[in-house]
Order: structure tokens, then sequence, then C-alpha cells
């Protein structure tokens, strides 16, 4: 928010509580995951350990959807304090931080290595004989799904940021962030902002997250106290 990139006395802590309902799940836990092919698809051998999640998708309609409900808590904490004799700010945020427990979930749990080498027929005549439906599958491969409640975290964010003022128009910030997504590592970013009241405008290189580098820029517009506009690049 355009506090955080400058932050004022119109910025504050807060702490909320927030009630989560969840329409759809679709997450997996792997440990390990490999495929090897043969030339021509003749053997295929899989590795796999982990769990896979799903919800059943009957419901109501898409707006309104209901699988499941949670809690979760968001907040931000500001510590004022001097760097310098110039002033600083040190910022904790966390957002939508809890649990949603899923009824009707699907769950599978693999721990096992698959080898297929194919299917041999002694004659090929006699091939329409040949009776293997998709239940066969399922139980060769062990793919039967577990049915019951889950219950699983949400996709929170949590953040650290240390902001100063560099002039009475400059500011530098440094900043640590982790989401709970799926391929995202630790982001550690830095921002340089300029403010123009009542538009601030910042430039920001980060390193990780969804993975590699990345150079933004961001604009702020605040429309009163309580009301900032933001467009910008990541």
């Amino acid at each position: 928010a355009r506090g955080e990139a400058v932050p004022g006395t119109n910025v504050g802590s807060f702490l909320q509580l927030e009630v989560v309902n969840g329409q759809y799940l679709n997450a997996s836990d792997l440990q390990e995951a490999s495929l090897h092919t043969a030339a021509q698809g003749i053997e295929l051998d899989a590795r796999v350990n982990g769990t896979y999640w799903r919800n059943d998708t009957a419901g109501s309609a898409a707006f309104g959807r209901s699988n499941g409900w949670g809690l979760a808590v968001s907040g931000r904490w500001i510590k004022p304090f001097s760097f310098h004799e110039k002033p600083g700010w040190l910022i904790l945020r966390a957002e939508d931080i809890g649990f949603v427990r899923w009824r009707r979930a699907s769950t599978i749990v693999r721990d096992s290595t698959i080898a297929y080498e194919g299917i041999e027929v002694d004659n090929i005549f006699d091939a329409g004989d040949l009776d293997l439906t998709e239940n066969d599958l399922l139980d060769t491969l062990g793919l039967r799904y577990e049915q019951g409640a889950v219950l699983r975290p949400t996709p929170f964010l949590a953040s650290m940021t240390i902001t100063t003022r560099l002039s009475e128009v400059w500011y530098a910030s440094v900043r640590l962030d982790q989401r709970n997504l799926p391929g995202y590592r630790p982001r550690a970013s830095m921002q340089f902002a300029r403010d123009l009241d009542p538009v601030v405008l910042s430039t920001q290189l980060a390193f990780g997250g969804p993975g590699g580098v990345r150079f933004g820029v961001d604009a702020f517009l605040a429309i009163g106290p309580h009301l900032t506009l933001q467009a910008g690049t990541t």
C-alpha cells in the first residue's frame, strides 16, 4: 500500500479476524515425483511419494458455492525507529493466515514405484476377449480416493519491511516475504519511492518468489485519508 511505501501518521497497526468460504480445492504435497520413459514408450517407470487433495465440485451457483468454511487472521504491526538520525519504520504484515475445513474432499496418498512394460497378448485375434476396465486400472495403480473432511491451510502471505526516509521526499525499503503457494520461494526486494503528494512513484528490484529477478514500477494516488489507487508492474 502507499502507506507502507511512504509511512506516516495515517498508517497504523491493525488486526482482523476473517471468515473464509472454501470453494475449490486442488492441492498436492509431493516429496518426490519422477517419470522415465523408454524409446517408443515401450517402458514407463514412475516414482511417486506424496498426497493429493481435491474437493467435490457439486454445490450451488459458482458465486455462492461453498465446500468448506474456515477462519483466518490478517494484520499489520508498525514500529517507528531512528536510523542515523533519519526516521525509519519496521513493518510486519500477515494476510489470510488460517485454515479451511473442506467437506466431501477426496484424498489419495501414494509412496510407490510403478513400472509399465506394456500388455502382452498371446493371440492378436483373441484381443477382443481382453477385459480391461477403468476399475481394473484404478485398482492396479492404487488410485482409489479416500472420501472425508480435510483441514488445509489458506494461501497466506507473511512479510517484513524496513523503510527509512532518505530525504524529505525520498524513501528506501527492503522487504522479505513468503506466500503459501506452490513453487513460491522466499522473496527479497529493494524499493525506492518518491513522494509527490498526493502521488507516490516507486521502483523495486526483487529476487525469488515465483522465480528469477523481477523489476517493477508502481504509482500510488491518495484520494482522501482512507482511499488509495495503485497501478504498477511486477
